[in-house]
């Protein structure tokens, strides 16, 4: 690149090159001025120059064909297009037109941008059409959407069909396609260049950040060092780059790629029925099926970017009928047997640690929200169905502290407690105290101490809408599973007559959150077959 000082300042950039390359170079090597990206020459007629200043650059990372690859390697004979001289901005077009071939497609270029490709001008979409034409330096570029679009046109009735890929690594894209002798159409940047964000525009209300300097090339191969491709701004096929320059060009356009694949033309096997874990609720809305999900206490769970596809579907007593329930085909019973082997929470302490709709005798404060999810890249569906009871909620907003609460000291504070006399109260907790103390030790109780039940509960107890989930089991079993933070306790407090603290244990841990909904609120959920 050259530019000339005529009349006191600097004339804009020129060269021969490509205007992709003129403007990758002059970020990349920070140079001052503007390019004239539609002249090969500089000066103005009748004046004298007074200075040219000239830069000449080698990309070191661009490597002719050796004679023979390193180490492991696999390489496609594939046919071989130039864009040089012709489609000075039409890399998307000659690259696919390259992998067309290949499998016998026989087209033109020229009949692939005028029959098939979108095109409009500037600005644009990339993702949309072609920005301005490829035959002309002014050109832009276009991302694969782009491209597959014109390759579902011109492979319209033929044996092969277009596959796009997003976010596959190059190692898969070698070992899932090139191995098997299917050369990638693959979007990164001219001679492997450091990607950087060189226009930006608006476009029906949309920003467009145009990365440069953006190139599509094909993919054909790769030894222990290199990535091999079919590179449209050379002269000769299989153009050598390192794979660690390849891997930062590819990363900057977003892993995109485009492979032509045989269609399946043998019958498909029949599909069998679904298969639900945890059981699947139909949504009254739109009619799609979504797996149940549940989460465990103290786990820890990666959720992918999801939406919330649809409104919630709240379930009270009278409109249980609006989801339709599937049963856990393949339920985990190891989590019913536990049921065994564990207490489960509910009883009397059940009032202050979930086991809502086990336990509760009026609908009136009960709810069940049915939350529908959708992820944003697999699409993948799936609901949680959360129970809550708001008189039970507001329980605890009215604890001044939620640490060492007493439940002897409820009486007076939950409605529940005050159904009995104040005396009568703390007798029935005192007997049930004592009968779990004897059932988690294993030994006959002193019946001259005092018993109590002392709870514990997480701060974050005041702001919870529900305490626990429901997920279905087999045969129409619907099951409940109770929140419980790792910070909670219930442990039993044994004194004697003085006062004096005698054993203290904590039985939440050895203690079951799982229960099976009663039969007659089970019967309320409605259930339809996969």
């Amino acid at each position: 690149m050259y530019r000339v000082h005529v009349g006191g300042s600097w004339l804009p950039w020129v060269s021969n090159a490509d205007t992709k390359w003129m403007r990758s170079v002059q970020t990349k090597y920070n140079l001052g001025g503007t390019l004239d990206t539609g002249a090969s020459y500089a000066g103005i007629d009748g004046q004298n120059i007074n200075g040219v200043e000239i830069y000449i650059y080698e990309e070191n990372e661009i490597y002719t064909k050796p004679q023979t690859p390193i180490g492991n390697s696999k390489i496609i004979q594939a046919p071989f297009i130039s864009q040089l001289g012709k489609y000075p901005t039409g890399c998307e077009s000659v690259t696919t037109v390259m992998a067309l071939n290949h499998i016998g497609i026989d087209i033109s270029v020229d009949k692939f941008i005028d029959s098939y490709l979108t095109k409009t001008g500037v600005p644009f979409d990339p993702n949309i059409s072609f920005g301005g034409n490829p035959r002309y330096t002014s050109g832009y570029g276009c991302y694969a959407p782009v491209i597959k679009k014109a390759l579902d046109k011109a492979l319209s009735g033929q044996k092969y069909t277009a596959k796009q890929l997003y976010g596959v690594s190059l190692k898969n894209l070698c070992s899932n396609y090139i191995d098997k002798g299917i050369p990638v159409i693959l979007w990164a940047t001219m001679y492997m260049n450091t990607p950087y964000i060189s226009s930006t525009w608006t476009y029906n209300g949309k920003t467009i950040n145009w990365i440069a300097p953006e190139h599509c090339l094909l993919l054909v191969g790769y030894d222990s060092s290199h990535y091999i491709f079919n590179d449209p701004l050379t002269y000769q096929p299989q153009t050598y780059y390192s794979k660690s320059s390849v891997e930062v060009a590819y990363k900057g356009l977003n892993y995109q790629a485009i492979v032509l694949e045989k269609k399946d033309t043998s019958t498909p096997a029949p599909t069998p029925a679904p298969v639900y874990k945890y059981g699947a609720v139909k949504n009254p809305i739109n009619g799609k099926i979504y797996p149940i999900e549940y989460y465990e206490n103290g786990k820890s769970y990666y959720k992918e970017e999801h939406i919330n596809e649809e409104k919630t579907t709240r379930l009270v007593k009278n409109s249980f009928d609006v989801a339709k329930f599937i049963s856990g085909l393949a339920f985990d019973d190891s989590l019913v047997d536990k049921m065994d082997k564990a207490p489960l929470i509910g009883s009397i302490y059940g009032i202050v640690i979930g086991g809502i709709t086990s336990f509760s005798e009026s609908w009136e404060s009960l709810y069940i929200d049915v939350k529908y999810y959708k992820a944003k890249s697999s699409g993948r569906r799936w609901a949680n169905i959360e129970c809550g009871e708001s008189k039970y909620c507001n329980f605890f907003n009215n604890l001044l502290s939620l640490k060492n609460q007493s439940m002897r000291a409820l009486y007076g504070r939950w409605s529940g407690a005050n159904m009995y006399s104040a005396q009568v109260w703390e007798s029935t907790v005192n007997d049930f105290a004592k009968g779990q103390y004897a059932k988690f030790k294993g030994i006959i109780p002193n019946n001259s101490y005092n018993y109590d039940i002392i709870f514990t509960f997480d701060e974050r107890r005041k702001e919870d809408k529900y305490v626990s989930q429901i997920f279905c089991g087999k045969d129409g079993k619907m099951y409940e599973y109770a929140h419980i933070y790792n910070s909670e306790k219930i442990e039993i407090v044994v004194k004697d007559f003085l006062g004096t603290e005698i054993d203290r244990i904590n039985i939440l841990p050895q203690m079951n959150p799982l229960s099976e909904l009663p039969q007659d609120k089970a019967a309320l959920f409605e259930f339809m077959k996969a």
